[in-house]
């Protein structure tokens, strides 16, 4: 979904961006100029290339957790509980390893989702920007270019979407470490 999100925003950007250069340069003014223009595609370029890497971090983090093993999901909280009775050094290693392990990862999550959320204020610069350019467009009645803004508005708007279900997704699989971090140091008590 997201990969497919990007590759329409990619070519959506393309489109746009070979729209905004071929428009005459003459009939720019004040921020319906050309170097308004190029301030903002560069500046969207940047807001991309985030987005971007975030999405690449976290389907990569999704491979690696499709191939982890939660006990969580192996067993029950009385057969974790009887693995800490048993006193057997190589189930409470495992047990503590796991733990260990799933606390680390929340601490991992924790900073993705922190570094994912801030991302909002890039995104909504961006959408300032293409509003600004927009507006002035209007005013010049440079409609072609007003209508170019505005897909970049809306582009904008949809990648604040989908960096809120990145950050929701992201939650999720942070519980699912926290849920097993505590449980297992719920069931060794």
């Amino acid at each position: 979904m997201i990969i497919k999100l990007m590759r329409w925003l990619r070519a959506f950007i393309t489109i746009t961006a070979i729209l905004s250069i071929t428009l005459p340069i003459p009939v720019f003014a004040a921020q319906c100029d050309e170097k308004s223009w190029n301030q903002s595609l560069t500046f969207q370029k940047r807001v991309d290339a985030w987005y971007n890497q975030q999405a690449t971090k976290y389907n990569d983090f999704l491979s690696l957790h499709k191939q982890r093993v939660l006990l969580q999901q192996q067993f029950s909280e009385q057969e974790l509980r009887r693995f800490w009775r048993t006193q057997k050094r190589i189930f409470i290693n495992t047990m503590n390893a796991q733990i260990q392990a799933a606390n680390e990862t929340v601490s991992q999550l924790d900073q993705q989702i922190h570094a994912v959320s801030d991302g909002a204020d890039i995104i909504d610069k961006a959408i300032t920007h293409w509003r600004s350019i927009n507006q002035q467009c209007e005013k010049e009645q440079q409609f072609i270019n007003s209508a170019t803004s505005l897909t970049y508005i809306q582009a904008n708007q949809i990648l604040k979407l989908e960096q809120e279900k990145l950050v929701s997704k992201l939650n999720q699989l942070k519980r699912i470490y926290q849920y097993e971090a505590d449980l297992l140091t719920k069931t060794q008590q």
